[in-house]
């Protein structure tokens, strides 16, 4: 028998509760995108994770990233054009720690999936 972890996803679902309060403080918040070439990641679908986590937390105080292509940390030779016009990217691995002035600590991160592994 398998077992299979399930995450739900809505974009604003719980919005109403969160602000309602009905939900409760938030002390953590965890972001990941959803398989792709990480900078594309970046620029696609981790705007509206990095929208969300503005709306539950407030403003940023500070915010450290590391991108990595093939296990090293990205160089300009490693910049590329994104696939659908949405300007250069670069990293197959984002990683981010952003700390919010409310005390609301995250973690995002968006990667290149085994399963989506193909060159950009």
């Amino acid at each position: 028998m398998k077992i299979y972890r399930l995450a739900v996803h809505d974009q604003g679902w719980v919005g109403g509760a969160i602000k309602a309060v009905k939900v409760g403080d938030s002390r953590f918040l965890q972001g990941s995108g959803k398989g792709y070439y990480a900078g594309y990641g970046l620029m696609n679908i981790a705007t509206h994770m990095l929208n969300a986590m503005l709306g539950v937390a407030g403003p940023v105080r500070s915010v450290q990233a590391v991108a990595l292509t093939n296990g090293r940390p990205i160089t300009p030779q490693d910049v590329a054009p994104s696939p659908n016009g949405m300007g250069y990217i670069a990293g197959e691995h984002v990683t981010a720690a952003l700390d919010f002035a409310s005390g609301v600590t995250a973690d995002c991160n968006t990667a290149l999936s085994r399963w989506t592994r193909r060159p950009i």
